[in-house]
């Protein structure tokens, strides 16, 4: 009886901890998904800042940096990130503009669609109505 109780506890705690475990594997992927789409969408957002001005480009910065603090960043981690991927960007001759202020527009909506859905994904895993 006490060894059937002891495999008992036992599998418990083993069948807890891989839950725990896909649960844990399932935030860092929907955690990656905003960090991939905050920064995709800080790129588009850096190639057409002189299409669409530097408030603009401010707003989607600031916006993705909300994004990372969101899953976790502190608020100088994520402008840190940010930083230095704008440097990586001015350096990165082979990055380009796009070419006219429809192709921003465009562009800017489509990733921006992206961010905020790996946004609502990560807080409805992370923050469920009815745990």
């Amino acid at each position: 009886m006490r060894i059937s109780l002891l495999l008992t506890a036992f599998f418990g705690c083993v069948i807890v901890t891989q839950a725990l475990a896909e649960d844990q594997q399932r935030r860092v992927q929907l955690a990656s998904k905003v960090i991939y789409s905050a920064d995709v969408s800080f790129m588009i957002a850096y190639q057409c800042r002189d299409a669409l001005g530097m408030t603009y480009y401010n707003a989607i910065r600031t916006h993705a940096e909300k994004a990372l603090q969101q899953i976790g960043s502190s608020s100088e981690m994520a402008t840190q990130r940010l930083s230095k991927l704008e440097n990586l960007y001015a350096s990165d001759k082979e990055l380009g503009q796009p070419e006219d202020i429809e192709g921003c527009f465009w562009n800017i909506a489509t990733v921006n669609h992206d961010l905020q859905t790996a946004q609502k994904n990560y807080i409805d895993f992370a923050y469920p109505k009815n745990p």
